[in-house]
């Protein structure tokens, strides 16, 4: 959450979506992506998912993914 912050300050308010999403048909992901594009004009929105087609259905400012070490 921090690192989607202006000058590493924390944004509030904001809202964390962790995995709650994955799974959606193409019908649920338009009408949440509507419901955040919503949300984020106000407040942070920040969506944390293994579900590739999120990043693809959810618009976004940035988009940070992250890879398992090895």
């Amino acid at each position: 959450v921090l690192a989607a912050s202006d000058r590493n300050r924390l944004a509030l308010p904001y809202l964390v979506i962790d995995e709650a999403l994955n799974g959606l048909d193409d019908e649920g992901l338009d009408g949440i992506a509507a419901l955040l594009v919503e949300e984020a004009k106000d407040n942070l929105v920040v969506v944390l998912s293994h579900d590739e087609k999120m990043s693809r259905g959810i618009p976004f400012d940035q988009h940070i993914q992250l890879g398992a070490q090895k």
